[in-house]
């Protein structure tokens, strides 16, 4: 997060932890319950989520998505938000 100013909020959010493959997006992010904000401090932002699940692009797709979060930066001068980011984890 070094490249943004210290106390931008972070918007994050990950596939549920269900201890499977989901079989859609859809069904890996439901509620969008493992998500949450955080703010950059010193070019770090924490974040406290569940170790996201692989999801299948779509039910009829044999391809798989490995674990990872998306974030976007709002930036407070603007109010605009930054491009959807990945993170790939391993967890």
């Amino acid at each position: 997060m070094e490249e943004y100013k210290d106390n931008t909020m972070i918007i994050y959010w990950a596939s549920e932890n269900k201890g499977n493959i989901f079989e859609s997006p859809y069904d890996a992010y439901n509620k969008i319950s493992n998500s949450g904000v955080s703010v950059v401090k010193d070019g770090k932002a924490k974040i406290h989520m569940f170790c996201p699940e692989k999801y299948k692009l779509n039910k009829s797709s044999s391809k798989t998505l490995e674990k990872h979060f998306h974030y976007r930066a709002i930036f407070k001068d603007s109010g605009f938000l930054s491009p959807i980011m990945s993170v790939k984890v391993d967890c």
